[in-house]
């Protein structure tokens, strides 16, 4: 049996497009169930979700308290399935998504934690800095062409085609509700990974399965420039705590609690935009913006941290 867990907000653009292909995927021997966490949608969700109850073996829960952790985490208790495959409100699974997870968990018995392929689905024909400018692993969770079958680090599991062998929550594992998206614009990215992090801190093993595959529906406002941007300021954020760490018995001189070598970074990379815009270097203005919301992503984070 297998679980698919989701939560949506507000997810009424893409809710159709997912559900729709869901109906059409191969069914997994063991069986499978859909659990969707309507974390308090203030737009149609709720009326699309139980539009689908009668052509999908779907259960629908409500949270009231945002953040998709939260979501997560109020029906961990709900979850029936051997297989707990977790996903977003804006994918489109291939139709062999859930027999491929299945196969790939059975005949991996030391695995435990397991991810597939993310593909992107572009609402319209993308620009050029959308394919060639940016990172599209960080800003659009998209999977790097060169990962192959087989083990991997936790780094490259993530949560919009993910699974996880339920026995790992009968211990009582949790994902954190302080990371993640929760409603804003300025949340903490990293929900997924922060989950497997401590897994594998565990010993739990990691698996990587390329023919299990998924499209991420890239929405027109995700392919601006703004939205990107600010998608370096959460990744700063998110990334934060592994900055202190890896730095942590470091002797740095700081500036309001913050090592100053960040503010170096970022006086560097002012001078980079200043240089890029005289010269008209588009990609390079572009660039400097991301290094600078990024950066100041991180010294937010840590300030936060510092002044607790």
């Amino acid at each position: 049996m297998i679980s698919v867990i989701f939560s949506t907000y507000n997810g009424e653009q893409t809710l159709p497009l997912m559900l729709n292909a869901l109906i059409e995927i191969d069914k997994p021997e063991g069986g499978w169930e859909l659990i969707a966490v309507n974390n308090n949608s203030t737009d149609n969700t709720d009326q699309i979700l139980n539009d689908y109850q009668d052509k999908l073996p779907l259960k629908i829960y409500f949270e009231k308290k945002k953040g998709k952790n939260n979501a997560l985490n109020s029906v961990i208790n709900q979850i029936t399935g051997e297989i707990c495959v977790f996903t977003d409100d804006d994918i489109i699974p291939d139709k062999s998504w859930l027999t491929t997870f299945e196969h790939a968990v059975n005949a991996n018995e030391d695995y435990s934690i397991f991810g597939g392929r993310i593909e992107p689905y572009w609402s319209h024909e993308p620009d050029l800095w959308n394919e060639q400018w940016i990172n599209k692993g960080i800003v659009y969770g998209i999977s790097p062409d060169e990962l192959t079958q087989g083990a991997v680090s936790q780094s490259h599991i993530w949560g919009a085609n993910m699974a996880i062998r339920s026995d790992v929550f009968k211990l009582g594992y949790q994902f954190d509700s302080n990371i993640g998206p929760d409603g804003t614009s300025s949340y903490k990215m990293g929900s997924e990974t922060s989950f497997t992090q401590r897994l594998v801190k565990d010993g739990y093993l990691c698996w990587y399965e390329p023919s299990c595959v998924v499209q991420h529906i890239i929405k027109t406002n995700q392919m601006k420039p703004k939205w990107v941007l600010g998608r370096a300021g959460r990744f700063g954020k998110g990334i934060a705590n592994k900055v202190l760490d890896a730095n942590a018995n470091k002797n740095y001189k700081t500036i309001f609690l913050i090592p100053r070598y960040f503010f170096t970074l970022l006086m560097q990379q002012y001078i980079r935009l200043i240089k890029s815009f005289l010269t008209s270097d588009t990609e390079n203005v572009f660039k400097s913006k991301w290094e600078i919301n990024y950066l100041i992503g991180i010294i937010s984070e840590i300030r936060v941290k510092k002044n607790k």
